[in-house]
């Protein structure tokens, strides 16, 4: 059995960094999915807004629902910019994360190497040893087989 890697410690640090970006990255990913939701609804609200304010002002005016509409069209319109810049914001934040996960993952991905590393020459000098030790079995064998003979 190989020795305990010295750096085990860190390399579990390590790894829960890992897990900590992705979970991160999972979240501001799902903030985005919703944001774009939220986007779709705005804009459909809006849409709908303009195919009412074509209809009233296609029939009898009614001046006081005109008003309302537009209103509610320029509030909306206001929504939808600040909804874009927030999703233009959040992708930048995405773009962020995904750096940090792939210099975290670099750092585990380091010393995972090293482990293997440390854990191939441990398996070497075992072989080494096994082999040293069974020449040294042969060796007394054929040395005991060539006693046994010169003394017959």
């Amino acid at each position: 059995m190989p020795p305990k890697f010295s750096l085990q410690p860190v390399l579990d640090y390590r790894h829960s960094r890992v897990e900590a970006e992705q979970i991160e990255l999972a979240r501001l990913n799902q903030d985005f999915q919703q944001g774009l939701a939220h986007l779709d609804f705005l804009e459909e609200e809006s849409s709908n807004a303009y195919l009412r304010i074509g209809k009233l002002q296609a029939g009898k005016l009614d001046l006081d629902k005109l008003a309302q509409l537009r209103l509610r069209v320029r509030m909306l319109d206001v929504q939808i910019r600040d909804q874009h810049e927030m999703l233009v914001q959040l992708e930048s934040r995405i773009d962020e994360q995904r750096e940090r996960l792939v210099l975290a993952k670099q750092d585990e991905e380091t010393l995972v190497i090293l482990k293997e590393k440390k854990a191939e020459i441990w398996n070497d000098e075992q072989r080494k040893k096994e082999n040293a030790l069974r020449d040294d079995i042969y060796i007394s064998q054929a040395f005991k087989r060539s006693m046994m003979s010169v003394g017959e």
